[in-house]
């Protein structure tokens, strides 16, 4: 079984990477390929699990197109408090985990994956119907945030989605409390915040962003320099 831990996230990468450890004692044939440097990703086609950790607005878009052009499992870790410790569940192509899990929760779902062994989840531990549907995110609040990227006033927002003001004030007030966003800040930066890793589409192929290219020559060469040291101590796990 070929598994992909596709994220910037270098602490995210390593702890995923020691749970992968201990795993890979008794399961010889589990491999695992990490996704940096971003210049070096595999091939979907010889992929099994992509793990994705996903931090703002543009990485949950991102992971369900994914889900969709990709034939295996694809696990999102996300911060949302509506996905609870202890009940990692499917919900649009994509297994749900909680960035608070604890580890030997994690450890469990990965061995279950090495071993084949279904569900992953036990049926004392999964979320309802309804409460699945809606979490991370659902359809109407998604269409809040594509609306509030847009300039939209409340107002406006209200008749497009065909809901009153005071739904949509509650809507986002509730994404705010979801997420943790204790301010408007962090909740613009939630929402327009480009994707922290790379987009995988459905030709196979790796399309990047240009982030770094927009930067001076000097404060881009720091960044890289703490990369590859990270990189180095990052591949010493395997």
């Amino acid at each position: 079984m070929n598994i992909l831990i596709h994220s910037n996230n270098i602490y995210f990468n390593i702890g995923i990477a020691q749970c992968f450890r201990d795993i890979q004692k008794t399961a010889p044939e589990l491999k695992v390929i990490h996704s940096l440097p971003l210049s070096h990703l595999p091939e979907l086609s010889g992929l099994d699990v992509i793990i994705l950790s996903l931090e703002n607005y543009h990485d949950y878009l991102a992971a369900a197109e994914i889900a969709q052009h990709f034939q295996g499992l694809v696990i999102g870790f996300t911060s949302a408090g509506n996905v609870r410790r202890g009940r990692a569940f499917n919900a649009d192509t994509l297994l749900w985990v909680s960035q608070r899990e604890a580890v030997r929760e994690v450890s469990r779902l990965l061995r279950c994956l090495a071993e084949r062994r279904w569900p992953l989840v036990p049926r004392h531990q999964r979320q309802s119907v309804s409460f699945r549907q809606r979490a991370p995110l659902n359809r109407l609040e998604m269409r809040m945030i594509d609306a509030t990227m847009k300039g939209q006033s409340v107002h406006q927002m209200a008749a497009t989605l065909g809901i009153n003001r005071k739904r949509v004030y509650n809507g986002l007030e509730r994404i705010k409390v979801n997420f943790r966003l204790v301010s408007h800040s962090h909740f613009h930066h939630f929402m327009t915040d480009r994707l922290s890793f790379s987009r995988l589409s459905a030709d196979l192929r790796c399309l990047t962003t240009a982030a770094n290219a927009t930067l001076p020559p000097r404060a881009a060469s720091r960044p890289a320099e703490n990369h590859s040291y990270y990189l180095k101590e990052f591949r010493k796990l395997f």
